[in-house]
């Protein structure tokens, strides 16, 4: 268990905050991200071999808590995210304020069964995208999308009810 709170977190490689395995055997569980800033990571996103642009990237990582950060400025390459979750399941995403990336959350390669809920997610090109995430449930409810390109892009069997 990991506790990241109250951080200025900027101008860093790759992510901003990275927790988890790349190794799917392993599985990191019940951390906290919680009230950070965070903006402007991923300065080498055009070398693909270094990674891309994250302001938080969850890999195996289960059951964790991400809420009341802000994080924005993730979009020079193109592969900037403000939060990323993949191989991660029963993660709980709110109350975020989500804006200029070029995508606010991804939820993908099998991660499954993840809320995002009460975020504030703005000025992105899509706001929440569902991609590959699998066959069971992300529920996506009460969050307020505005300026959005697509407010959420949904390529797998998940649920999605956006609150404007």
């Amino acid at each position: 268990q990991n506790a990241i709170q109250g951080n200025i977190i900027y101008g860093n490689a790759q992510q901003g905050i990275f927790i988890g395995f790349s190794n799917r055997d392993k599985v990191s569980n019940d951390n906290l991200i919680s009230n950070n800033v965070i903006y402007g990571n991923g300065r080498y996103a055009e070398k693909p071999a270094l990674g891309g642009e994250y302001g938080i990237a969850l890999w195996n990582t289960d059951t964790s808590i991400i809420e009341y950060n802000e994080i924005f400025g993730h979009n020079a390459g193109p592969r900037g995210h403000g939060i990323s979750l993949t191989w991660s399941k029963g993660n709980f995403i709110n109350n975020n304020d989500i804006h200029d990336n070029r995508y606010g959350i991804t939820v993908n390669r099998q991660a499954l069964d993840n809320y995002l809920a009460a975020n504030v997610i703005y000025d992105n090109e899509v706001g929440v995208s569902l991609f590959n995430a699998g066959l069971t449930e992300t529920l996506v409810n009460f969050n307020q999308f505005r300026s959005e390109e697509r407010r959420v892009g949904k390529e797998c069997r998940s649920r999605w009810s956006p609150y404007h």
